[in-house]
C-alpha cells in the first residue's frame, strides 16, 4: 500500500468528520440559546461557514473517494516479479547426431533467428489484482522477450501470488535443415539440405514472487 495515498485518504476522512461535527455544534448552540433564524444566519456568516461548508464537504468526500480509489489502484499494480531466462535450440542437422564415441545422440543447434524475433508471455489480469471482482473478465497481460542471435532470452514478469500460471507462445522460424538420404546411384548415404519451418507449441509455466527460473525450449521441424 502506498503510504502517502493512504495518509491522504485518512486525512480527508478526518476533515469530513470535523466539518460535520462543527455543523452539529452550531445547531446545538442555536437550540440551547433559542436563537432565531436571523441570528443563526449571522453566526454562520461571521464564521464564513454557510457558503463554504457544502463546498468543503463535497470536496472532502470527493477527495476521500478518489484518493481511496487511487490507493486501491496502487495496491493492484504493486506486484512482485519473477525472472525467467533460457535458450531456444533445435536439431536442424541430424547428420551429426552422435557422441564422441560414435554412438547415436541428438545434438542441438542454434536457430538462425531474425532480428526482432520475440516470444510472448501471457498472464491472466485477474491474477495481478489484490482483490479481483468476481465475474469480471480481466484482460491478459502480455510481456515480450526478444531472442538474441544465439537463441537466449531473459524476461521479468509481474506476479502477485504463488504458482501463477503463464502461457508462453513462440513464433515460427525459418532455417535450413540438414539430413542424410540414401542415394541408390552412389549406393550410399549423402547429406542434403532443404529450407524448413521450425515451430514450438504453446507452453504453460508457473511463477511465484521473487522466483528465478530457467526454461530452455526445443523447437521442432514442421
Amino acid at each position: 500500500m502506498n503510504l502517502t495515498i493512504s495518509t491522504f485518504c485518512i486525512s480527508s476522512l478526518l476533515i469530513t468528520i470535523i466539518i460535520l461535527y462543527c455543523n452539529e455544534l452550531i445547531n446545538v448552540y442555536i437550540k440551547k440559546h433559542h436563537l432565531c433564524k436571523s441570528s443563526r444566519l449571522i453566526i454562520e456568516k461571521s464564521l464564513n461557514f454557510r457558503m463554504n461548508k457544502k463546498i468543503i464537504l463535497t470536496l472532502s468526500i470527493g477527495v476521500l473517494f478518489f484518493s481511496c480509489k487511487e490507493d486501491t489502484l496502487e495496491d493492484s499494480i504493486s506486484v512482485g516479479k519473477a525472472t525467467i531466462s533460457g535458450v531456444i535450440e533445435v536439431n536442424k542437422d541430424v547428420t551429426n547426431d552422435t557422441n564422441d564415441f560414435g554412438n547415436a545422440k541428438e545434438q542441438l543447434e542454434s536457430l538462425s533467428i531474425p532480428s526482432g524475433t520475440k516470444i510472448q508471455f501471457f498472464i491472466d489480469g485477474k491474477d495481478l489484482q489484490l482483490d479481483p471482482v468476481n465475474g469480471y473478465v480481466y484482460e491478459d497481460v502480455m510481456i515480450e522477450a526478444e531472442l538474441n542471435e544465439d537463441g537466449s532470452y531473459m524476461v521479468e514478469l509481474p506476479v502477485r501470488k504463488n504458482s501463477t500460471n503463464v502461457k508462453v507462445t513462440f513464433p515460427e522460424i525459418k532455417d535450413v535443415f540438414t539430413f542424410s538420404e540414401y542415394d541408390p546411384k552412389l549406393e550410399k548415404y549423402v547429406n542434403k539440405t532443404e529450407n524448413a519451418v521450425f515451430y514450438l507449441s504453446n507452453k504453460l509455466i508457473s511463477i511465484s514472487p521473487n522466483s528465478v527460473l530457467f526454461h530452455d525450449y526445443k523447437y521442432l521441424k514442421k
